[in-house]
């Protein structure tokens, strides 16, 4: 199962900043709707597959971190919507979504996913171009991070880090989902990314893997205090629907994992 979800990871591409990385994510989308796919589904192509079960899989993996209607959530690298979709009908008027991302066209996306479901509830998409997330200090609740530091530099995780410790309140959480290279099917994908000619590596989205203690180094230089941190084969995630994931049939209740490694950090 852990395979099946290292060959999601491969064609995911949480999203990163700036415009470079911009560039090569509507790259990505071209290529997707060159294969025939409509610019919808070529969106959700995109940020991987499996768009509605994964997204679902993330809610739940929230739901059970303490995600209410009262949050108020940052989703850093939103993508095409995958999240915003599930948690639409969790968050209500007292809290609210922030959706962030490098790719005007994937926010489109998620606008359009999310459309005529939201009533009164503040939810906003915004597209950025640097590592500044755009809120007040102290103001948010909950920011998450799914594979996004895989496809970017370490020295933007570190600035997405420190930005995160500023805009959550005291007592906030951050969730970071991580490739590792202590898992055969990641290490597998850091195998991979070195065939890549070194003249092309900055052409393509890369996939990260991070070496045993190496993000855990950084989230502490950043001030977070680690809660948790999950491997990527932890069964830790209980479903509140049933699901459809690569072809196997996950009953409501039964725990899950992630398919990615994934930190719980909390600001102090």
């Amino acid at each position: 199962m852990v395979r099946l979800f290292a060959r999601w990871l491969a064609q995911e591409h949480g999203n990163p900043k700036g415009s470079g990385y911009g560039s090569l994510y509507e790259e990505h989308i071209h290529k997707h709707q060159s294969l025939g796919l409509s610019p919808s589904e070529a969106r959700q192509a995109a940020v991987g597959g499996e768009f509605e079960s994964i997204g679902k899989l993330e809610r739940d993996c929230l739901l059970a971190l303490g995600l209410n209607e009262k949050t108020k959530l940052v989703d850093l690298g939103c993508g095409s919507g995958r999240l915003a979709r599930q948690v639409v009908s969790v968050i209500g008027p007292e809290g609210s979504y922030l959706g962030l991302d490098v790719s005007k066209t994937l926010i489109e996306e998620a606008c359009t996913q999310i459309k005529g479901n939201i009533g009164n509830i503040p939810f906003k998409f915004q597209v950025i171009q640097d590592c500044r997330v755009p809120c007040e200090d102290n103001s948010m609740d909950l920011l998450v991070a799914f594979s996004v530091v895989t496809h970017i530099d370490l020295e933007d995780t570190f600035s997405y880090l420190v930005e995160a410790l500023r805009i959550l309140r005291p007592g906030g959480r951050m969730v970071v989902s991580y490739l590792s290279a202590d898992v055969q099917d990641h290490w597998d994908i850091f195998l991979n990314e070195g065939q890549i000619p070194y003249e092309h590596r900055s052409q393509q989205v890369r996939n990260h893997v991070f070496m045993p203690g190496m993000l855990q180094y950084l989230v502490e230089r950043a001030g977070f205090k680690i809660e948790k941190d999950f491997r990527a084969d932890e069964k830790w995630i209980p479903l509140t629907e049933p699901v459809l994931l690569f072809g196997r049939d996950i009953a409501v209740g039964d725990p899950a994992y992630l398919g990615q490694a994934c930190l719980v950090l909390r600001k102090v």
